[in-house]
């Protein structure tokens, strides 16, 4: 599953898009407390082959909808562009849809 090429999600407000980012929550939230580690889920990792990724740090989480990654040289190796659902750690209600710009150095 993991090396299989996954759909891109056609409606980021879909139940089965919250299905999906429900269950990488909850999986992600059992992986931390029993290995005492772990900042995120991709879909594919649950065995569901779409483009939704799951974020969490102490203080923010992310749900992100069909990301891109570009190589795009330089300092930096990687740019995406990503639909993101942002909420605060605990909340189970999500703010907008926000599109984001993320980018990540080589160091």
């Amino acid at each position: 599953m993991l090396r299989v090429r996954c759909e891109r999600v056609q409606n980021p407000k879909s139940a089965a898009t919250r299905l999906v980012a429900d269950d990488l929550r909850d999986s992600l939230a059992i992986a931390r407390k029993k290995y005492k580690m772990g900042r995120a889920l991709a879909a594919p990792q649950i065995g569901a082959p779409v483009r939704i990724v799951f974020v969490q740090t102490d203080k923010q989480r992310w749900t992100m909808i069909n990301p891109e990654i570009t190589d795009v040289g330089g300092t930096t190796f990687w740019y995406g562009r990503l639909l993101l659902v942002s909420q605060p750690a605990g909340s189970r209600q999500p703010r907008l849809p926000d599109h984001g710009e993320l980018y990540r150095s080589q160091g």
